[in-house]
């Protein structure tokens, strides 16, 4: 594994350096679970536990290790142990469900956000609107993607509609035609569930002929995309 493929950049290296005197690894947190977490790092991945300094701060959810976080593990001892969290880039965060209301996070260190709309009759500018202000607020860069635009009789007027709200960005498409139809390919001859899950997605995606350098150059240059 390469932290560089997790998001490790210089900015991440220096702050890591008072851990790295101290003997810590750096590692990206994948899953969190009631029990502990599990982690990225150069050895692969790996269940992880707080350490108990780290679980007496933690008053509340918003100072909580979370998904996304970059984290210094101490292996020594036999036990994965994370003693510290650098600082986050973004932090997306939701009112928790419940009688009493509370900040919950979602995820950290989100470079960008892909706000999906459907053009199948379920287009709403304000509910984009209301993406976007999550968005920006998170500290992520906002990506309005406008799929299903085979099903829709007129794209361009959804598309003036968003270059509305993106007020001067520019609107770029998308095209995933060939890994759409592989994708599509895969779900109607799979044979244990009709649902393609993320992990087979993803193996699937690294696989195909996709240019992922040109959809982050898409998503870099865009403020919205449709596909």
């Amino acid at each position: 594994m390469i932290l560089e493929d997790l998001g490790w950049n210089p900015e991440r290296a220096a702050a890591f350096t008072s851990c790295a005197d101290r003997g810590f690894v750096p590692a990206r947190v994948a899953r969190q679970d009631r029990g502990g977490f599990t982690v990225w790092s150069i050895d692969g991945l790996f269940p992880a536990v707080l350490a108990g300094r780290l679980r007496r701060m933690s008053v509340d959810e918003v100072n909580m290790v979370a998904v996304g976080d970059w984290v210094a593990i101490d292996q020594r001892g036999g036990t994965r142990t994370i003693q510290d969290v650098l600082p986050r880039s973004s932090t997306c965060i939701r009112k928790s469900a419940g009688a009493i209301t509370s900040a919950q996070i979602i995820a950290a260190n989100v470079d960008w956000l892909l706000l999906v709309n459907g053009l199948d009759g379920d287009f709403e500018p304000r509910r984009i609107e209301r993406y976007l202000a999550f968005a920006w607020n998170s500290g992520a860069a906002p990506v309005i993607v406008l799929n299903k635009s085979d099903l829709c009789a007129d794209v361009a007027r959804h598309v003036v509609a968003v270059e509305d709200i993106a007020i001067g960005r520019r609107v770029g498409r998308l095209i995933l035609e060939d890994a759409a139809a592989r994708i599509a390919y895969h779900r109607r001859h799979n044979t244990e569930s009709k649902v393609c899950h993320t992990r087979t997605m993803r193996r699937r995606l690294e696989n195909s002929d996709i240019d992922l350098d040109r959809i982050r150059t898409c998503l870099e240059s865009n403020f919205a995309l449709y596909c």
